[in-house]
């Protein structure tokens, strides 16, 4: 699959697998937005890899959900969505 020029949207992207995926779409020529709950860590990765945009966004609270999803389509709106990030509710 050729990803060059496509946008991706990686929640959970500020750390761990999430940003490693970030880098390697990077490489490839994509465009990477990615989210997070911890701004310092969304900071790190932006400083990492410049061309980043990242959003701070909890995928557990609505209002954030709402939120994220505007100010991704300001931005033109994406092509691949890596759900990278989850809710876990105790049994």
């Amino acid at each position: 699959m050729d990803i060059k020029g496509k946008t991706i949207l990686i929640t959970g992207g500020a750390s761990g697998i999430g940003l490693e995926a970030a880098k390697q779409f990077l490489e490839h020529g994509a465009k990477v937005i990615i989210t997070g709950r911890n701004e310092h860590k969304l900071n790190a990765a932006k400083k990492l890899y410049p061309n980043l945009v990242a959003i701070k966004s909890d995928v557990a609270n609505a209002d954030d959900a709402i939120s994220l999803f505007n100010q991704v389509k300001e931005l033109g709106g994406i092509d691949i969505l890596y759900n990278n990030a989850g809710v876990g509710v105790p049994p």
